[in-house]
């Protein structure tokens, strides 16, 4: 060990060990370099998304704060997944206080993107998504009786439903409200922040859970996906790239900037849990138009086709796996 020390110090010791902190220097300050350039090239790109969409100044002031409570390589996933963003703003506003006129950009924010009244191809993720006029049911927790009426009031702010005469609640009770979509049952438990003679009011939330309607668990996705469309006469097409909005094990739904036809066969390519599936074939099933206004996005469903049993059953373990974490 003496020996080794000597030799180590040594000035032909010291030369190399000097060499080696230079490369472990260099090869971090190199990786320090490409992770900047991916982050300010991911800024220009939800920057470039932004301007798409024709966001205002102070709404894209708002977009670039919640960043930082999402990936930044995934923050272009805001402007496609009613999910991504709402998670963000939750965790935003539990730690701001933001302003009236923030909370207006807020809603025309989700007016703009179409998050504000979803397509029954999208889950509802959190109350702020529910619009006046909504017919729910709700019990108080713990009891069985429910009571039909409507949601009075939403905005970003809180949510309130239409008080039902002779039904006693009280401030801080926990209720249960469900509500009906085409999509299957969603179940809101909601504490009750305070009451009027007319309204009960709640804070927001993300915990809906949904009772699913279809013959396969679907559960909601903000993951990249390149679609490549498939020519009759077998021509080599351009790829589009999209997010996955939500995932079956019999097809998914995904948002692009261009829409396919309905009966259209594609190609998609995606990666769930560090598993990349390749091009895989599937059919178009419906298209819906643009969300929001000016050069939005679409949202485009497909059925697989001639997915190996293999990769289904990753692929419907994957969604399993997320359906009990998502419900739980």
């Amino acid at each position: 060990m003496t020996e080794f020390l000597r030799n180590l110090f040594w000035p032909p010791g010291l030369v190399l060990l000097g060499a080696v902190l230079a490369v472990v220097l260099w090869e971090t300050r190199k990786a320090l370099l490409i992770e900047r350039r991916k982050k300010r090239a991911a800024i220009r790109r939800f920057r470039d998304q932004a301007s798409l969409w024709r966001a205002s100044a102070s709404q894209l002031r708002l977009l670039e704060a919640l960043m930082p409570y999402v990936s930044v390589s995934g923050a272009e996933g805001l402007f496609a997944s009613p999910q991504l963003f709402e998670t963000a703003l939750d965790r935003f506003l539990a730690a701001h206080r933001p302003s009236a006129a923030v909370y207006d950009d807020l809603r025309a924010l989700r007016e703009m993107l179409g998050f504000a009244q979803l397509g029954d191809d999208a889950s509802l993720c959190s109350t702020r998504q529910l619009s006046a006029g909504t017919r729910v049911s709700f019990a108080v927790a713990g009891n069985p009786t429910s009571f039909a009426t409507i949601v009075e009031e939403a905005d970003d702010r809180s949510w309130s439903l239409r008080r039902v005469n002779g039904v006693p609640l009280k401030a801080g009770e926990m209720i249960v409200v469900r509500v009906r979509r085409a999509d299957g049952d969603y179940r809101i438990p909601a504490r009750i922040r305070d009451l009027s003679s007319t309204l009960v009011r709640m804070e927001h939330t993300l915990e809906v859970e949904q009772s699913q309607q279809r013959n396969w668990v679907r559960v909601p996705l903000c993951e990249e996906v390149t679609v490549r469309p498939l020519s009759r006469d077998g021509a080599e097409t351009k790829p589009i790239l999209g997010y996955l909005s939500d995932m079956s094990g019999g097809g998914c739904s995904f948002k692009t900037a261009r829409p396919l036809e309905s009966g259209q066969e594609v190609e998609l390519t995606f990666a769930l849990r560090s598993h990349r599936f390749e091009r895989v074939r599937a059919r178009v099933l419906r298209v819906s138009g643009q969300i929001g206004t000016g050069e939005g996005l679409f949202s485009q469903s497909v059925e697989f086709a001639d997915l190996a049993t293999s990769e289904r059953e990753r692929l419907v373990r994957y969604v399993f796996d997320r359906g009990r974490k998502v419900s739980g």
